[in-house]
């Protein structure tokens, strides 16, 4: 009788540790897709509008802990842009 009890309790410790496993694997999140090439190129727009790209040179020159700030408050803003989706065109109606 007692190889029984020791033999549910392991097994039930198993169970447990699995079941604990599978939470923590369950609760990572997905990782964003991949930009694609319009994806890119919007976002590449949207730093163009944030950065004056003819005065960043010299703002690198005059002050750079600035210039980093800079670039990287741009680049946190236009992280997540995207290209619009493509129109889908209405069904015919008949």
């Amino acid at each position: 009788m007692r190889t029984f009890v020791r033999a549910a309790a392991v097994v039930a410790a198993g169970l447990v540790v699995v079941a604990a496993g599978t939470g923590v694997a369950g609760a990572q999140p997905v990782p964003p897709p991949e930009p694609t090439p319009a994806d890119q190129a919007a976002q590449y727009a949207c730093v163009q509008e944030e950065l004056d790209f003819a005065a960043l040179p010299q703002q690198a020159i005059e002050d750079p802990v600035v210039f980093s700030a800079l670039v990287a408050d741009a680049a946190q803003k236009c992280e997540d842009v995207r290209a619009p989706a493509p129109a889908v065109p209405a069904p015919p109606v008949a």
